[in-house]
């Protein structure tokens, strides 16, 4: 019985264990549900916020990415801006004319023959500025305050002399000079106003010394001044020395004059300086000039030189050929004036002599006495067109150059390139 009771009580000891242990047991399950659920649920409760919070953090980053495009959006627009204001400036400078103020000293009644610099007051003007012109007595105070010039008439500029590359080289090629601040020209040739002398340079007076009236053939004196002037040399009033003349011939010793006519050029040649080179200077600063062609009169000889004649040789049944006499024209641009001319048709007695003795073989030609030696610019182009025979005689061969032209060997007649 006591065991059955014991077996009994044992029994229920043990169901009521087992009992509370399962309640525990669940118990615990339950404790543990619900710390799970409330783990869970304070989860999902945090999600939004760190998704908000991620995207409130995105939108202050899009706004700073925003707000720093435009600000360098608008540094750029001002960088731009600024840049194109100073290009337009630039232009606007680059068109607007240099600022310059011109003045002309000029010589006045000093000099009325000097040299003018009109012409080039003009060519500075034409240039892109603008220019004030002032004429300013060279004496002046107000030419007292500009910088000291040693030749009058000269210009003076001040101002914007270099405001462009063209302006400065315009200034360059025309002789100007930079001086304290301006830009100076001199006049740049004879006749001017010597400033330190006091006095006018360059004007010249000549001595003419003339061939014999013999030389009816000799160039003018005349034409030696004319050849002067073209030189651009201005001249008082000639002094004319006759050939025979005591004094002429005091002057032909003096400066060993071998050609006449001739003129005798004073020292005041010197202020034309290396600008003139035609003649011989003399130890007294004087220059001889000398006929540049002939016909002249040699003083050794005595004798007329360069005269010459020409001979025309054509073929009168050959009225294709090109016209002999236009030589003459050529001729003369080399100075060749012949004193005497004559034509001689092959079919005649003295034609015939004449191509047999100069071997010519193309007609219609020419040919010049043994005198053509002395003209120099004729000489310098014979060779190319011509032969110079044992007698001295120029003989035209080159008259294909001419136009038609008739072959004597075979009697046709050749186009030519004339």
């Amino acid at each position: 019985m006591e065991t059955q009771g014991n077996k009994t009580s044992s029994g229920k000891g043990h169901a009521h264990t087992h009992t509370h242990s399962h309640a525990g047991a669940e118990h615990s399950h339950s404790h543990s549900h619900s710390d799970a659920d409330h783990a869970h649920g304070e989860s999902a409760a945090k999600a939004p916020e760190k998704a908000s919070g991620a995207m409130t953090k995105a939108i202050y980053a899009l706004l700073g990415i925003l707000v720093l495009l435009v600000l360098l959006n608008s540094a750029l627009t001002a960088y731009l801006a600024m840049k194109l204001d100073a290009r337009i400036a630039m232009e606007k400078e680059a068109a607007r004319p240099a600022s310059l103020s011109v003045f002309v000293l000029g010589a006045g009644a000093a000099c009325p023959d000097c040299f003018p610099l009109n012409a080039m007051v003009s060519q500075l003007t034409q240039q892109k500025v603008n220019a004030t012109l002032r004429d300013v007595a060279a004496l002046s105070q107000e030419a007292a305050g500009l910088p000291a010039v040693g030749k009058l008439p000269a210009i003076i500029v001040s101002g914007e002399t270099s405001k462009t590359p063209e302006l400065a080289s315009f200034f360059s090629s025309a002789g100007f000079v930079p001086k304290g601040g301006y830009m100076v020209l001199e006049t740049p040739t004879a006749p001017y106003y010597d400033v330190a002398e006091g006095r006018v340079r360059g004007i010249v007076a000549p001595t003419v010394l003339f061939a014999p009236a013999s030389c009816s053939n000799c160039v003018g004196a005349g034409e030696l001044v004319r050849q002067l002037t073209y030189y651009g040399i201005r001249m008082s009033a000639e002094r004319n020395l006759t050939f025979g003349s005591a004094e002429e011939a005091s002057a032909i010793a003096k400066y060993n004059v071998t050609i006449l006519p001739a003129i005798l050029l004073s020292d005041e040649i010197s202020a034309y300086g290396t600008g003139f080179s035609v003649g011989k200077p003399q130890a007294d600063g004087k220059v001889l000039f000398e006929p540049l062609s002939p016909v002249y009169y040699d003083v050794r000889t005595a004798k007329p030189v360069g005269e010459l004649s020409l001979t025309f040789v054509a073929d009168q049944s050959c009225s294709e050929c090109y016209n002999v006499s236009r030589h003459l024209a050529i001729l003369a641009g080399y100075g060749v004036t012949p004193v005497s001319a004559q034509t001689l048709d092959i079919s005649s007695a003295a034609g015939r002599e004449f191509v047999s003795k100069y071997n010519v073989t193309r007609v219609p030609t020419f040919t010049l006495s043994s005198g053509a030696s002395f003209y120099a610019s004729l000489g310098q182009v014979w060779p190319s067109v011509g032969t110079v025979e044992a007698d001295g005689t120029y003989v035209f061969r080159n008259v294909g150059v001419m136009g038609k032209y008739k072959n004597l060997i075979n009697g046709t007649v050749i186009a030519g390139q004339g």
